[in-house]
């Protein structure tokens, strides 16, 4: 029996040394490009990085530095239809049930407190999705 990300494991194997900014297209990285933000109101842009997993799967992790550490704000794995990053929150959009609709989860930082005991926090909702533009 494999490990649960075996496969994931593997993949990365084929990331080149700028890791999935090459492999936007269908390659077999799994890793997305970072992106930076101030997430954590601390003045310093925090990392922000997503990993496809198997299963149709999207692992978006956060990180901030405190005292010299690098430190997870935030840490979700679900199907996602997208990610943005607007302001200081991070926006995800999910399939949902019933057919038609997505679920949509806003990760953000209370303006109280700092470090690894005031992560970011989620709020979500059930929202009819858009149709999809056509060209």
């Amino acid at each position: 029996m494999k490990a649960p990300y075996w496969e994931t494991v593997q993949q990365i194997k084929e990331c080149g040394e700028r890791g999935g900014e090459k492999d936007e297209h269908g390659g077999k990285c799994p890793v997305r490009r970072a992106y930076y933000r101030d997430l954590t109101r601390d003045g310093e842009d925090d990392m922000v990085l997503g990993m496809r997993m198997p299963e149709n799967q999207l692992c978006v992790r956060a990180h901030t530095f405190i005292d010299h550490r690098l430190v997870e704000v935030m840490a979700t794995t679900d199907s996602t239809l997208s990610v943005e990053i607007a302001g200081r929150d991070v926006i995800i959009r999910s399939p949902s049930k019933p057919a038609g609709h997505e679920y949509r989860t806003v990760w953000s930082r209370t303006p109280l407190g700092r470090g690894p005991e005031r992560p970011l926090v989620s709020d979500g909702s059930v929202r009819r999705a858009l149709p999809e533009a056509h060209s």
